[in-house]
């Protein structure tokens, strides 16, 4: 799946590159202020822009916060982003391909051009031309303020669509092109923990445990994101104690919201399997799982531009809850009986409805909003089960 994944990116860099055009660029800063001028170059450590009345000023990267609007925008430029903001992805890549493609025209704009030839491509599920345009931004802009984002999309895209030792590859690549980059410590870091990733979703354990420990033993900024993947990939391998032990861990060190969802997940899908264990079923420890993915469905939610994988599997885990405990006519933990249900049944029978029902609603917010997620199929077939 492409297109749910990488929405809320797009839908920001709708944001950054529409709007009615001023005649000079707005920058925004994170510091709340603004600067009106002209962006000539914008790279992951920095911005250069000419100002008005002359001259020119440069701003540090991790200052900048968004370009909104662009000023002047060219009318081929509008046109793309007008056929982008009403769903025609091929015709806007296409319309944006032909502007970045023309070297007359400012070298920021291209830059952007070329990043939203990706992302259209990506919503028009087209993964092969998507990962064409981000190779071709990395390669006229090696140090774009895209950067990271191309090299995340192009991994997440090799994988999303099982070709998981193809993202290795891309990322070992990078990894070796941006370590001569000024200032990219940071970057080929997140790089590492990337490529660890990759190699559990190719199914080689063994390799992501090694990089994953290198990176959860050190100071970088990965460790902790290291720490989780090290819960993963115990998880993957059936040691459900030993990656309760780690996703504990790392639950008190990390921060970004990715990562705390990657923790309440792998904590509610060990109590989930061992919850459903169909000798000795336990309500319980279903019922504690089902609160862990509710904490991802509705505290975790994915900001703008990260990656809905977590939501997505926290969203579909919570519906298998439901049924699993509506499957049981599992009452509540109290056992006692309640008022009498219109049906005429007890306590026990009007959980069972309200379960089912809460699964079926679940499973249907998974489908419409991941149709092509890869529980696609299992939800499909599991609401089917339910009687739709």
């Amino acid at each position: 799946m492409l297109i749910r994944r990488f929405l809320a990116s797009a839908s920001l860099v709708a944001l950054l590159v529409s709007g009615v055009a001023s005649g000079q660029d707005t920058i925004n800063l994170k510091d709340g202020s603004s600067k009106q001028g002209s962006v000539q170059e914008w790279n992951y450590n920095g911005l250069k822009m000419t100002i008005a009345g002359g001259g020119t000023t440069s701003l540090k990267g991790d200052d900048v916060s968004t370009v909104n609007p662009w000023g002047n925008l060219p009318k081929d430029y509008k046109q793309a982003d007008d056929e982008f903001a009403r769903g025609k992805y091929e015709d806007a890549a296409a319309t944006f391909q032909a502007f970045a493609e023309k070297k007359s025209n400012r070298a920021a704009l291209r830059q952007e051009a070329l990043f939203k030839v990706g992302l259209a491509y990506m919503l028009a599920e087209k993964a092969d031309e998507a990962i064409k345009a981000f190779k071709t931004l990395l390669e006229e802009f090696p140090q774009s303020h895209h950067l990271e984002n191309a090299e995340n999309n192009i991994a997440l895209i090799l994988t999303r669509t099982g070709k998981s030792s193809e993202a290795v590859a891309f990322l070992e690549g990078e990894e070796s092109r941006v370590a001569k980059l000024p200032e990219s410590g940071a970057f080929v870091d997140r790089l590492k923990l990337n490529k660890a990733r990759a190699y559990l979703a190719a199914g080689d354990t063994k390799k992501a445990k090694t990089e994953a420990d290198t990176i959860a033993g050190g100071t970088s900024s990965g460790a902790a994101g290291a720490k989780v993947l090290q819960g993963q990939i115990l998880l993957a391998e059936k040691d459900l104690d030993g990656a309760e032990k780690k996703f504990n861990e790392a639950k008190k060190v990390v921060t970004a919201k990715s990562d705390r969802a990657a923790c309440f997940n792998g904590l509610g899908s060990i109590l989930l399997e061992k919850g459903r264990d169909p000798k000795a079923p336990n309500a319980d420890k279903i019922r504690e799982a089902r609160e862990y993915f509710l904490r991802t469905v509705f505290v975790e939610v994915p900001d703008a531009g990260e990656s809905t994988e977590a939501h997505e599997t926290g969203l579909y885990n919570t519906a298998v809850c439901f049924q699993l405990l509506g499957e049981l006519g599992a009452p509540s933990p109290a056992g006692a009986k309640g008022p009498e249900s219109k049906t005429g049944g007890d306590a026990k029978d009007q959980a069972q409805t309200n379960n089912l029902n809460r699964a079926r609603e679940n499973y249907r917010r998974f489908l419409r909003e991941y149709p092509q997620s890869k529980y696609a199929g299992e939800a499909q077939k599991n609401l089917q089960k339910l009687g739709g």
